[in-house]
């Protein structure tokens, strides 16, 4: 096992790697941003109620949970880049650590979308489950690393 982890840390000096990496994190970037602006727009042109001053408290509670929302699925968008972009991140390590294998057959997208969808939808499930645990600081950097640990280690096993 610590043979395959020093393989898999060492498969990050290959470009083709690291390009994935790169290119899941720019959209996952990206998605954020633009949620970000969707709930600014909203909530900069809605007044939930009349009083002006509760209205300011809405908007800040509203950036709050934004802020909070996206930093906890962060993990689920990303994963779910990265799995969209796995294929490629298999060749690139057969092409590296075994070249004497024969060329597989790929996956069709479909398969790789529903597989994406499947598992982004479990994640975000399970993550926003979580969000009981933010009152509860002590426990949750525990509870969200151990249940992100656990559904990324059962996804990429």
């Amino acid at each position: 096992m610590f043979s395959a982890l020093a393989r898999a840390i060492g498969q990050l000096s290959d470009p083709r790697t690291r390009r994935v990496l790169w290119k899941s994190m720019g959209v996952s970037i990206v998605v954020f941003i633009g949620l970000w602006w969707a709930i600014g727009y909203f909530l900069a042109n809605s007044a939930l109620v009349s009083w002006l001053w509760l209205d300011a408290i809405f908007d800040v509670l509203g950036w709050i949970a934004t802020l909070l929302v996206t930093i906890l699925l962060f993990p689920s968008v990303m994963s779910g880049l990265i799995g969209v972009f796995l294929e490629d991140v298999a060749v690139a390590v057969e092409a590296r650590h075994y070249p004497r294998l024969p060329a597989v057959k790929g996956i069709s997208i479909m398969d790789i979308a529903a597989n994406t969808l499947r598992f982004m939808a479990v994640m975000i499930f399970l993550n926003l489950l979580l969000l009981p645990f933010l009152l509860l600081p002590p426990v949750f950097p525990f509870v969200f690393y151990s249940v992100n640990g656990y559904l990324l280690s059962r996804e990429y096993f």
